[in-house]
Order: C-alpha cells, then sequence, then structure tokens
C-alpha cells in the first residue's frame, strides 16, 4: 500500500481526497468525467498497481434521478417532524430501519420518497423505489408461470422506498412477502421506507404483517399551513414562467388545500396565459379553478345524529379515518379515556342498526383513501 501512494501521489493532489481500505484505494472526485480523465492519463500506473493486488476505485457525487427533491419540497411545522425524521432513517439509521408514511392523496408522499431516494445517491447509498402494486404482479406471474419470482431488482438496493402500499391492503400474499422484506432490512441493515393513503386498520387481517409495523416508524403528512401552500403556487409558476397577481396567489392558498391541486391550477393558469396571450382577472380565474377548490365540510353529527348512539359512531368514525385518540377527544369535546368507551359502545349500536351500519360503511369507503374534508 505504501508503494501505491508513492505511485499515485500525484493523483493524489489532483483528487479531492482518498480513504484506503485493505488492499484498496478510493479516490473521491468531483464527476464521472474526472474519472475517465484520471483513468486515461495514469493507465499504466493504475495496470501496475493491480497487477501487484491493489485495487484502485473511484467515487464521485450521484447525479439525482427524480425531479422530486428536497429543495422543491415545501413544508412547514406541520410537517417538520415527519420529513426530518425520515431524512434521519437515510442518513442515521441506529435505532429503527422500517417506516410507513400515511397521508391522504396529493399531499405530497410520492415526492418525498423520490426526494429520499435522491437523498440516498447523495451518501453513496443505492435506493430503489417502486410501486407495491409490482410487488403484487410479480409474485402473481410467477405463480401463473409456476417458476421462482424475479426481484432481481432490489440486488444491492441499501434504501427500498415501496409507494401505494395501500393497492396491495387486502392481498394478504403481498403483505406476507413485504412482512419477510421487513425481517431481511433488520437483519442486513438496510432501510425500508413505505408509503400509503388511508389507515393501517383497514388492512386485511395479516398479523405478520401488522405485528412488525408495531416497532416500526409510522409518520404521516399533514395539510400544509397557507403560507407553505402559496410557496407551491409560486414554485409551480415560477417553472411555467407564469407571474399571478397577488390576489389570485392568495385566493389559490387560502382556498386550495391539496398541493397536488394547487398544482392543477398553476396548470390552468398558464394554459390560460397560452391561449389568450395574457393572464385571467381574478374573479374569471377564480371560476376557471373552481373545482379544485376544498368541498364543504362533513357534518357528522348531521349524518349519525346528535344524540348519544351518533357520538358513539362518529369516534369510531374518525378513528377509522386515522385521527388519534387526542384528536377524536378535541373534536367530540371529550377526555381521551372516553373515547375508548365511545368506540366500543359504537360497535353495539351498529351491530343492532343494520340501516345505520350501512350508512356508516359508505361513508368510510368514500372517505377512507381520499382527501378528508374538515369537520363541523
Amino acid at each position: 500500500m505504501e508503494e501505491s501512494k508513492l505511485v499515485l501521489s500525484p493523483l493524489m493532489e489532483i483528487c479531492d481526497d482518498y480513504e484506503l481500505k485493505g488492499n484498496t484505494i478510493v479516490f473521491n472526485v468531483k464527476n464521472e468525467l474526472l474519472v475517465h480523465m484520471i483513468k486515461d492519463r495514469f493507465r499504466n500506473d493504475i495496470t501496475r498497481l493491480e497487477n501487484k493486488g491493489i485495487k484502485v476505485e473511484f467515487r464521485y457525487p450521484a447525479k439525482e434521478i427524480y425531479y422530486e427533491s428536497f429543495n422543491n419540497f415545501f413544508y412547514g411545522k406541520e410537517n417538520e417532524f415527519t420529513v426530518l425524521a425520515l431524512k434521519s432513517l437515510i442518513t442515521n439509521s441506529v435505532y429503527y430501519r422500517v417506516a410507513v408514511l400515511f397521508g391522504d392523496s396529493g399531499l405530497g408522499k410520492t415526492h418525498l420518497l423520490k426526494a429520499l431516494a435522491n437523498e440516498s445517491l447523495k451518501l453513496s447509498k443505492k435506493p430503489v423505489y417502486f410501486s407495491a402494486h409490482k410487488v403484487f404482479t410479480t409474485l402473481l406471474d410467477s405463480y401463473r408461470q409456476r417458476k421462482k419470482p424475479d426481484f432481481d431488482f432490489l440486488k444491492g438496493a441499501e434504501v427500498i422506498l415501496i409507494d401505494d402500499l395501500h393497492l396491495v391492503s387486502n392481498r394478504s400474499f403481498v403483505l406476507d412477502f413485504i412482512s419477510r422484506l421487513m425481517d431481511k432490512v433488520e437483519t442486513t441493515k438496510k432501510v425500508l421506507i413505505m408509503a400509503s393513503q388511508g389507515n393501517i386498520n383497514s388492512f386485511s387481517g395479516n398479523r405478520s404483517f401488522k405485528t412488525r409495523l408495531m416497532s416500526s416508524l409510522r409518520v404521516s403528512l399533514s395539510i400544509p399551513s397557507v403560507g407553505v401552500r402559496k410557496r407551491i403556487f409560486i414554485s409551480a409558476c415560477d417553472r411555467f414562467g407564469v407571474s399571478p397577481n397577488i390576489s389570485i396567489t392568495n385566493y389559490v392558498s387560502e382556498n386550495i388545500t391539496n398541493p397536488r391541486a394547487i398544482i392543477g391550477a398553476a396548470t390552468r393558469f398558464k394554459a390560460y396565459y397560452d391561449v389568450y396571450g395574457k393572464y385571467p382577472e381574478t374573479d374569471e380565474f377564480m371560476e376557471i379553478i373552481e373545482d379544485l377548490c376544498d368541498e364543504e365540510s362533513l357534518d357528522i353529527f348531521k349524518v349519525f345524529g346528535k344524540g348519544k348512539p351518533g357520538i358513539y359512531v362518529a369516534a369510531l368514525f374518525l378513528k377509522k379515518m386515522g385521527k388519534s385518540s387526542k384528536e377524536i377527544s378535541e373534536m367530540l369535546g371529550c377526555s381521551r379515556s372516553s373515547v375508548y368507551n365511545y368506540i366500543e359502545r359504537a360497535k353495539e349500536v351498529l351491530k343492532k342498526d343494520k340501516n345505520l351500519e350501512r350508512k356508516f360503511n359508505e361513508l368510510v369507503k368514500e372517505f377512507q383513501f381520499r382527501r378528508f374534508p374538515p369537520l363541523h
């Protein structure tokens, strides 16, 4: 190794730094182009060292593979813990290696997973991002063709990112595979982060999967604040090369809470400019984006009734929507201990009242996998 240091001393001055790993020298350089230039210039020296059993390797920052990054993911205090916790999982996964990200459609789960993939590359960790549906089709195809499932795309992956977990919520054999993947991640010191809509309680009765999730990190994305929504709209408009007035910007940020819909508003603003060659008036634009604005609030007491049975069922409904006991107690104006009691009583109420049970199940199905509107 001392000989290699002597032979490649000029190279050590060109590179940012280097490290010795057994019989290998790893040089850190700025980019891939510089690697090719160095290999060409020092070809003979490198060959002579490798013939003596001394390997020469180069490492450089990988390019981002997705447009989505932390530079264009806007968040405030409401989502600060979620973002920082997932980033810490990538940088220093000592205490936990499996995480599940929950959130309604359009809040940015996919954006965050892809940003984590880019972050992994910066740390020289190989990420693999895919949808849970790919696991389903891979397992199904192997069963039909009677051959071993092909999961070669997972080879060498250090950070595994699975999106749309809710798509396989009733596929027990897929959840069983993911359960085994969780075990492997824990033993091989890899990282697994999954994203899902809805609530984990709505998943099928795969006990193996649910028990493994008990020790995982579970975080969620909330509706961003008005200030963050304004930044999302302005950023999207900047990307499209248009500049809305402050009145339109304020209207969008105050009346559209879903980030995906906010980007949709920016898209329509750009489309209007492309068609007419001018920006729309505020009143006119309000009509153009009317369907993107928030739905009317849901009055659950009007749906279930204001009596005690209605309150009991409302508590169970809120639990199904993923609300915590603290949130439910605040909404219903009761203690946390009462919430558990209400939920148990709600099950008895629904057993006795089949019409109410049908209405309850329909409402749960309607709102389970889409944005839950604000409550009265």
